[in-house]
């Protein structure tokens, strides 16, 4: 009988020990000690990297309106380059060509980091009629309306960047914002000289023509009035008398 109390007693020991090995492999503990649980949802968070879903739908449109405009700012830039008259056009333009440019790169590295996949990569139809439009002229024509579109299209930009640099919500696409907004500054500074220019030489050429008439209407007044004046002063035969 001591015999199997004895046999009892080793295997009751021996399930006590077993037991609670059984009840954690059944819920394993996380390292600080507590059983893990499954993420609320059964979806686990990624908290790596800065997606798209991180950033506000204000910067998403930035990044998207200004990659438009990047774009058209170039390419009508390469066709002033061709089709301009005015040298100080064509250095205005090459300016432009070379500054959005590198802005484009820049604005494109930060999106793709930002997670951005649908970055515009072509220009959109209201972009590409003006940019068709203007690839008609030529010369002086061209030199006018290049500049007027480029003062017109900076004032926008400048308006938008700035409000991106104090309101927007990432700290990265805001300080792009911002170290841009002075080159835009001087582009608009360069089209509307350029502007004044182009409407100056157009102005110059009308003031000519309009001075021309008015000394072709000066002199034939004036031979008129001599005519008029001579008739009335010639002097009459004196009578005979009777």
């Amino acid at each position: 009988m001591r015999t199997s109390k004895t046999r009892m007693h080793q295997i009751i020991y021996a399930l006590a020990l077993v037991a609670p090995l059984t009840v954690w492999a059944q819920n394993p503990a996380s390292p600080s000690g507590t059983p893990a649980s499954p993420p609320a949802g059964g979806m686990s968070r990624d908290t790596t990297g800065t997606g798209t879903g991180e950033l506000s739908s204000h910067d998403r449109k930035f990044v998207k309106e200004a990659a438009i405009g990047g774009m058209y700012e170039v390419e009508a830039g390469q066709l002033a380059l061709k089709n301009a008259s005015s040298d100080e056009v064509k250095q205005m333009a090459q300016h432009i060509v070379d500054d959005h440019t590198q802005a484009n790169e820049k604005l494109k590295s930060i999106a793709q980091a930002k997670g951005l996949t649908d970055i515009p990569t072509e220009l959109d139809s209201k972009h590409q009629k003006e940019l068709d439009k203007l690839g008609k002229l030529s010369g002086p024509d061209f030199d006018r309306k290049y500049s007027s579109m480029m003062v017109s299209d900076h004032k926008k930009d400048i308006k938008a960047f700035e409000k991106e640099a104090k309101s927007g919500s990432d700290p990265e696409i805001k300080q792009f914002a911002a170290d841009a907004v002075p080159t835009l500054k001087g582009h608009l500074s360069m089209a509307q000289n350029a502007k004044r220019a182009a409407s100056g030489h157009s102005g110059t050429h009308t003031s000519a023509l309009d001075n021309g008439d008015a000394s072709q209407s000066t002199e034939q007044r004036s031979n008129r009035d001599s005519t008029v004046q001579g008739e009335n002063t010639q002097v009459n035969p004196p009578e005979t008398g009777k």
